[in-house]
This record gives C-alpha cells, sequence and structure tokens, in this order.
C-alpha cells in the first residue's frame, strides 16, 4: 500500500470548511478512483495547518492520480482556503494498525 501526504498553512480559522470540503467534494472523488483504499484529514487549528493522507493499493494507483488530473483537481477544491504552498509527499505504507471499534 501507498500514500499520498499533503500538508498546507490554511487561513486562520477555515480547519471546520476545510474538513467541510474535503469530506463532501474530495473524499467522493477519490472513491471513484482506481485502488483507493482510505483517507484521513489531520487539523491543527494552533498552527492553521492540515495535512491530508489519501491511501492507495499500489504505487501505479498513486500515480494514475497524478498524472489523470484527479489530484489537480483536488488541489484547486481547497486552494482558496491555501495560506501558503502544499508540501506533496509519497510514501510506502510499512504499518497500518486501526483499532477495531466494539
Amino acid at each position: 500500500m501507498f500514500a499520498r501526504v499533503i500538508s498546507v498553512r490554511i487561513r486562520h480559522g477555515s480547519a471546520d470548511e476545510v474538513a467541510r470540503v474535503y469530506q463532501e467534494r474530495v473524499v467522493p472523488a477519490a472513491r471513484a478512483q482506481p485502488g483507493f483504499k482510505g483517507a484521513v484529514l489531520l487539523a491543527n487549528r494552533e498552527t492553521d495547518r492540515v495535512v491530508s493522507v489519501t491511501f492507495w493499493e499500489s504505487q501505479e494507483a498513486l500515480e494514475a492520480g497524478e498524472t489523470g488530473g484527479y489530484l489537480v483537481t483536488q488541489l484547486a477544491r481547497l486552494a482558496a482556503y491555501a495560506a501558503g504552498s502544499p508540501v506533496r509527499e509519497m510514501f510506502e505504507v510499512k504499518v497500518l494498525e486501526l483499532a477495531g471499534e466494539g
């Protein structure tokens, strides 16, 4: 599994709106991409930073979004909230452990 990590400083006080757009627009678009496995958005209100982590079944699936226009479209959806340039990195996921509910 591979992960795309994008971090960006956002306009002060816009974390809730960024989360809404991410949940309502970005995540559904990601679900439509082949190889998509999941997403998480982290926000730090004190530093006005958000971090998006999306998970992909393979490096090829992750890279397809880079070349196929998906990523550019999603970044544009959130550009109005950015107070800096996004930093994008790709990682191979070596360990992923999520506790079960219940």
